[in-house]
């Protein structure tokens, strides 16, 4: 293939055809094709606007263009969005300008008729250049409006026309049809507007095209040239091929003006190349600027009439000063960025609105604020008005320190200059009073914002979600969501922020709803916090079924997911022992660490279950996989021994921990005495007890309820009561001592006294531990006490105190009892817990007692469909659901199946199975099933009995039924008198 010569001494091929289609939908379709090879069609539309653009090339060479020989860079376009070419101009497009006065409608903005560029026309050209432009502008086939014009059109002309061309199809067609004219003379500022236009579109090809153009028709590229290359590859990301195109204008011995300063300085500034953009800015310093080749730059300050203006230079100078102030304050180099600037006032450069701007941000960032405001005092005194940025910065920096008044002062200072204020404005104030939970002036920001038609960004949305959550305003919180999805205006990161802020409220429904129903934003961080969520709500068997939905959806699971998903696993009753150590290996062969808060839920674990064993390498395996232990994983241990009375390991543990310098608080000693109490040894827990009080000197409400746990579950009640006293002379007494008091009472069945407590606690309005709550009601369901029951669970309510799933199925419980079925059933549907394992327990039991078998069955499919690791509750609700629906043989085996996988069958399973057994007609297995429960030491209550009696005296059998008769009236005599003991419950016939 043979070349062609170039004054640049280059050997390049001419370019082939090359197609540009344009398709807008409409119309016939007309053509233009360049003296030089490109053919261009267009379908016509009648209105010419919004036309999407193509380049479709046919076939296309390659121009042998290598770097060393000064050619044009590789193109390696990774697209974004175009940005300012000086840093030191604020990412707002205001930057530069103030905003119109509120209510005016300023000069600027009025206008006879519209360019595509959306300039002002009228404002900057005379009548003739008016009457061209607005004659190209009604035509959409831009050729047919040139040959309309039958003038004779001059260079500076042509070069206002092209320039005025927003569409690089349209610049195109002009720039082919001038070349076509006899009279036309080629034009290094044409090749420049073009090289500008297309780079800005991002047509590099047709940038390649154009480049090798202006070496076959011998025009020798400028400076400005170059910094228009330059500048269209930096906005456009193009870093490599911007800094090519510095190494070729460097090579050509060309000097930079200064606006081809300003960018590469900007563009080494965005790499972070300091030194780089230094020498630049020194060179520059002792230079002469060469101006004379400046026409029609790429810069927004030129002029559209090629009339170059006098202060061009200074100009100049000042932004190249901005940029370097702008740099070393991003920097945190606040000393060269204040040496800049003092030496630019030396050098007799005016600072403008953008220099201030920055020297305000700079202290910003330096956090001196007292500068900050000088600065603008200082701006103010010069005659410069301050702009939108000016107080978008000063508002950040007093915002950023907490100074929300200062923030607001400014704020109102520029609506009274006639600043309006815009998105950022608002987000920033915003996200300050949302951090310090600041309603009031939260929503009267969001109303401003509403009337000026602007909506708060994403963040701050998510934010005031989480603070409307966090003040229980779970209205409004929906309704933003329920917003931004309509919208579309959430990533996945807000997703994942929002599912969190539902889930530490426990608020898991929600966040379940709003999880399922955002499947294209599914990432691992979305699912991770899902896991999360469902832990946080102690719905531990949906977090592990979160793993299965993940990896269903193409994700891989990371290091977070099986840390979250562990810490579940762990805390699921009973626990699946056998998916934990899979688990665990599935990290080991993906090299995945067990986060150190895992850890020490690990080694709780083991502990809970006596695998000390297991829990002393976990502990040791912290230390192996270098995260390093702290005082939790010590603490963590010492339970462990504590749990399994291991005294000796734990006080040794306590010693270890000191020496490694964590100090042994009230925890670590709490457990101390929890490991004596499990050893029998109160009187070394309480000497404990006595060694927290003298070292703090008061009293230790944590400790002291521990030990009055510790001696009620060993049945000392009197011992108990004392410390009850103790605190309640101290006036230490709080939820947990009354909770703890209440379960000790109610198991030593003194009702009067678990009455007394739990009236008092319902009096306490600062009551809002939903565990207390559950307590009570646990209390009165027990006692059949249907109306107290239902109002504690309006009380909880009112005190917007959040339910949790234990809370409803005691409620449902409670409602069943009182035959109140489809009411219970109505109140767990409502709710949408009818996915929990708890819950589909207690709805399969009542429909089962509904009669209602179809709906039944289906519960009973979930609950062994779904993963859930069955308990013992589970298992009874499938026994008790099967045998109601006449169903025995399911009945039994289900009975069968919970003892085969290790669970002891309970007080309700023997109930039940006796139960089905009467039902089905088999005395001898209802007999059976009675004596082997009593054998297992499973004592049998009033229902137990009840239900054996009701099937010997239907049967007939009156004999058996009056020996089972006298047996629950001894059984609860020997009650009575255990509980006497200390206590005669006076109370115990009436009240219940």
């Amino acid at each position: 293939m043979s070349g062609l010569a170039t004054t640049a001494g280059l050997y390049l091929t001419p370019p082939a055809a090359f197609k540009i289609s344009v398709d807008d939908g409409c119309s016939p379709t007309t053509s233009f094709s360049s003296s030089w090879g490109w053919t261009c069609s267009r379908h016509v539309s009648v209105l010419g606007r919004g036309k999407r653009a193509a380049a479709v090339p046919s076939f296309y060479p390659k121009a042998f263009l290598e770097k060393n020989s000064n050619s044009l860079p590789r193109d390696n376009f990774r697209s974004r969005n175009f940005r300012k070419s000086s840093g030191a101009s604020s990412e707002n497009v205001r930057q530069n300008g103030r905003n119109p006065k509120m209510g005016e409608h300023p000069s600027f903005l009025r206008r006879t008729w519209k360019s595509r560029t959306g300039r002002n026309v009228n404002k900057k050209y005379g009548q003739r250049m008016k009457s061209i432009l607005e004659t190209l502008d009604s035509e959409v086939d831009v050729e047919r409006g040139l040959e309309s014009l039958k003038v004779t059109l001059n260079s500076k002309e042509q070069s206002v026309i092209l320039n005025e061309q927003k569409i690089w199809t349209r610049a195109l067609a002009v720039f082919t049809w001038f070349e076509k004219q006899e009279s036309y003379n080629p034009n290094i500022i044409h090749y420049n507007i073009m090289l500008k236009i297309l780079g800005r579109a991002q047509q590099w090809k047709v940038v390649d095209e154009i480049w090798t153009k202006m070496q076959l028709e011998n025009i020798t590229p400028t400076n400005v040239t170059f910094s228009t290359l330059i500048d269209v590859n930096e906005r456009a990301g193009r870093i490599k091929e911007a800094l090519e195109w510095v190494e070729i204008m460097q090579s050509k011995g060309l000097q930079a003006d200064t606006v081809t300063a300003n960018t590469v300085i900007n563009l080494y500034k965005g790499q972070g190349n300091i030194d780089a953009a230094e020498k630049i800015f020194k060179e520059l310093r002792s230079a002469h600027t060469n101006l004379e080749d400046i026409h029609l730059k790429t810069v927004p300050r030129q002029t559209e009439t090629n009339d170059r203006p006098e202060d061009l230079a200074a100009v100049r100078d000042v932004e190249t000063y901005n940029v370097m102030i702008d740099m070393y304050g991003k920097a945190g180099r606040f000393a060269d960025a204040s040496n800049v600037f003092s030496e630019m006032m030396d050098a007799g450069v005016a600072p403008d609105t953008v220099t201030f701007n920055t020297i305000i941000k700079v202290c910003g960032l330096s956090g001196r604020r007292q500068e900050a405001e000088a600065m603008f005092l200082k701006m103010e005194e010069s005659g410069i008005a301050p702009d939108l940025a000016t107080f978008n910065t000063l508002i950040a920096i007093f915002c950023g320190e907490g100074n929300l008044q200062v923030a607001m002062d400014y704020f109102q200072s520029m609506k009274i200059k006639g600043i309006v204020p815009d998105e950022v404005t608002f987000n920033t104030l915003l996200s300050a009073f949302v951090s310090r939970n600041q309603v009031k002036e939260v929503e009267s920001l969001l109303k401003e914002m509403q009337e000026l038609s602007l909506t708060p960004g994403e963040s701050v949305s998510v934010g005031l979600v989480i603070l409307y959550l966090r003040l229980g305003l779970r209205v409004k919180a929906s309704s933003i969501v329920e917003n931004l999805g309509k919208e579309n205006l959430l990533g996945s990161a807000s997703y994942a922020a929002i599912i969190y802020a539902y889930g530490k409220q426990k608020l898991w429904y929600e966040a379940e709803k709003l999880f399922l129903g955002s499947r294209e934003k599914w990432t691992v961080e979305v699912c991770n916090t899902m896991m999360k969520a469902y832990g946080l709500a102690g719905l531990h068997e949906k977090a592990v079924h979160v793993l299965k939905d993940l990896e269903e959806s193409g994700l891989d699971p990371d290091e977070t997911t099986f840390n979250n998903l562990l810490q579940s696993l762990v805390a699921t009753v009973p626990p699946d022992m056998e998916y934990i150590q899979q688990v665990l290996g599935r990290m080991r062969t993906t090299d995945y660490k067990l986060q150190r808060s895992t850890s020490n839920l690990l080694i709780g674990f083991y502990g809970k279950l006596g695998l000390v064993k297991e829990a002393e390498e976990t502990f040791r395996q912290i230390e192996a996989d270098g995260v390093g232990l702290d005082g939790g994983s010590y603490s963590a241990l010492v339970n462990a021994y504590a749990e399994s009375g291991l005294t000796g390991k734990a006080q040794q543990t306590t010693r270890d921990m000191e020496e490694a310098g964590f100090p042994v608080n009230e925890v670590v000693l709490t457990t101390l005495m929890k490991a004596y109490g499990r050893a029998g040894k109160l009187e070394e827990a309480q000497r404990i007890l006595q060694d927290i009080e003298q070292k703090q000197g008061r009293p230790d409400v944590f400790a002291a309820n521990l030990l009055m746990d510790l001696y009620a579950r060993d049945g000392n009640i009197k011992d108990a009561e004392n410390i009850y006293k103790q605190l309640q002379a101290k006036a230490s007494v709080n939820e947990v001592t009354l909770t703890t008091m209440l379960e000790m009472y109610k198991r030593a069945r003194l009702l009067k006294q678990a009455l007394g407590v739990a009236t008092r606690m319902l009096s306490m309005s600062e009551l809002k531990d939903v565990a207390s709550y559950n307590c009570i009601l646990g209390l009165y369901a027990s006692l059949g006490r249907a109306t107290e029951a239902m109002e504690v669970f309006k009380l909880l309510e009112s005190r917007n105190v959040s339910p949790d799933i234990r809370t409803y199925t005691m409620m449902a419980s409670v409602l069943k009892r009182i035959d109140s079925v489809q009411e219970a059933i109505d109140l767990l549907s409502k709710v949408g817990h009818s996915q929990s394992l708890q819950s589909l327990t207690t709805l399969g039991s009542l429909y089962a007692r509904a009669g209602l078998f179809e709906e039944t069955f289906e519960v009973c499919g979930k609950l062994r469909r779904t993963g859930f690791t069955l308990d013992v509750a589970a298992y009874n609700a499938l026994i008790f659901a099967y045998g109601s629906a006449g169903r025995f043989d399911e009945s039994l085996r289900m009975f069968m199946e919970m003892q085969s996988k290790g669970l002891e069958p309970d007080t309700v399973t023997y109930t039940t199975v006796i139960t089905v057994y009467g039902k089905a007609g088999l005395l001898e297995g209802v007999t059976r099933m009675f004596k082997r429960m009593k054998q297992a030491g499973c004592e049998p209550n009033m229902a137990t009995y009840n239900a054996v009696i009701d099937i010997y005296r239907n049967a007939g059998k009156t004999e058996l039924a009056a020996m089972v008769s006298q047996e629950m009236k001894f059984t609860e005599y020997l009650r009575q008198q255990q509980s006497s003991s200390h206590y005669t419950d006076l109370t115990y016939q009436g009240e219940v």
